[in-house]
């Protein structure tokens, strides 16, 4: 166990978010909540409510639960939460202005997003912290370039597999002989960034006619509802019919616990996602875990893990983002980003390589997990809190260099630029923006927590 650094009287580091959230959120401030503990800090969380209908569940009781910021030891302040909900929760002049309020505290954001940019009132919001932590070098490039006085340090999110996930070819009916690619698309995220029609253009090129190999895709079905009845006959029924119209492709629309898609990732020879941007590229990352060669667009928050060394990095340009969810839309209106758009030739050629010498899959698939198991072991140090502490002993020796004007009046500076930017829209942009991330992410973190 590593011991925890720093000169501060208690090594206790208060943890914010919707730490009992039924959310892939949730999850995610969770193994950050049990990392910390295993580094041998106590942990002090300020559960706040995610609202949208969420359970909550239990809190671990290694945790201590506060009511509110005012019960919080001088130390570190961890908030989990993505910009949107940082805005919107600012908004609402609650706990977290009250916390933001502590003078006491190093206030630190440990946040996620898969766009290389942010609006100028997102950025002044997020500048009210001390510091912010980025789970990727995507995202950290992100935050330096607009952020202004606010330290960026790097941070991993920890990602541990259940044991025991084995193949099982006969199951999801793959035949023998054959080369299995499987992808994973929720139909509910944005379809533009996904791109699952990339993957399967880069199949058809890559074997014409031939009955030597099938593309498995697997759905995260929509749950219902009048907006997910819009998006189903928008995106899921053109892709269903497009696969539907190739026998070598097999659509898996069924709900499938964590484990049994971990080991629909295990029966596959490869995973592809020609994805056109990703904050991390959960799927990817757990096909590695897994020994699997990955075909993925060699861009965004993925390359935290994935290297041409350990991975097939396919070849990209940069083109203006077109996205089609709202999240993007009406957040990144003016700002005119670009994201990736993959080489479907490249991504081909790759996946004929990989059909054609088992032994190049062995040889990717054991490098990868080997960059799992590096990435882990440094996702569970929590490196980012050495970083945060020497902040916070700064801090300390030097109360007063933190900013001219008082926090409280930062914090009312921007509350009036987010209510002159339309309040209203963004506290719904927030909402869609947790489930979006929930949707394309969470159904597998979930699942993985209810397995241990």
């Amino acid at each position: 166990m590593t011991s925890p650094i720093g000169a501060d009287s208690s090594h206790r580091v208060n943890l914010v978010g919707y730490v009992s959230g039924n959310l892939g959120l949730g999850v995610a401030a969770r193994a950050v909540g049990k990392a910390m503990l295993a580094r041998g800090f106590e942990v002090a969380v300020l559960d706040l409510d995610s609202g949208n209908g969420h359970a909550r569940l239990a809190i671990d009781p290694a945790f201590t639960v506060v009511s509110g910021p005012d019960e919080f030891v001088p130390g570190i302040n961890l908030v989990v939460l993505p910009p949107m909900s940082v805005v919107q929760l600012l908004a609402q002049h609650g706990a977290l202005s009250q916390l933001l309020l502590r003078e006491d505290c190093l206030n630190a954001l440990f946040t996620f997003w898969e766009l290389p940019t942010l609006p100028p009132s997102w950025a002044r919001a997020l500048e009210l912290f001390d510091a912010v932590v980025a789970p990727s070098g995507f995202i950290a490039g992100t935050l330096d370039s607009v952020l202004s006085g606010t330290p960026v340090v790097r941070g991993l999110t920890p990602l541990e597999l259940p044991s025991g996930i084995k193949a099982d070819r006969a199951r999801f009916g793959f035949p023998k002989g054959v080369f299995v690619a499987v992808s994973s698309f929720d139909p509910l995220s944005d379809p533009e960034r996904k791109n699952p029609q990339g993957a399967i253009d880069a199949f058809h090129l890559a074997f014409g006619d031939s009955d030597s190999a099938r593309l498995v895709v697997k759905l995260n079905v929509p749950a219902g509802g009048y907006a997910d009845e819009v998006r189903n006959r928008t995106v899921l029924q053109p892709l269903l019919r497009r696969l539907r119209a190739d026998k070598r492709t097999l659509v898996i629309a069924e709900s499938l616990s964590y484990r049994d898609v971990l080991s629909l990732y295990a029966s596959a020879d490869a995973f592809i996602s020609l994805h056109r941007a990703e904050g991390l590229g959960l799927g990817l990352l757990e096909s590695m875990a897994l020994g699997k060669p990955v075909v993925a667009t060699g861009w965004s928050g993925n390359k935290v893990f994935m290297s041409p060394a350990n991975a097939c990095m396919v070849r990209h340009t940069l083109v203006p983002v077109e996205a089609t969810h709202m999240a993007y839309v009406g957040a990144m209106k003016g700002l005119e980003p670009l994201w990736a758009q993959p080489d479907i030739d490249d991504a081909a050629l790759w996946l004929q390589r990989l059909a054609s010498d088992s032994a190049l899959r062995l040889s990717i698939g054991s490098a990868a997990t080997s960059a799992y198991l590096r990435y882990q072991t440094e996702a569970t140090a929590l490196g980012f809190l050495d970083d945060l502490m020497a902040l916070r002993r700064h801090q300390q020796a030097n109360p007063r260099a933190a900013s001219v004007m008082s926090r409280r009046t930062r914090i009312q500076e921007v509350q009036h630029t987010l209510q002159r930017a339309g309040l209203g829209p963004a506290g719904r942009l927030g909402l869609q923006l947790r489930d979006q991330f929930d949707r394309h992410i969470a159904w597998r973190l979930v699942a993985r927590s209810a397995t241990k």
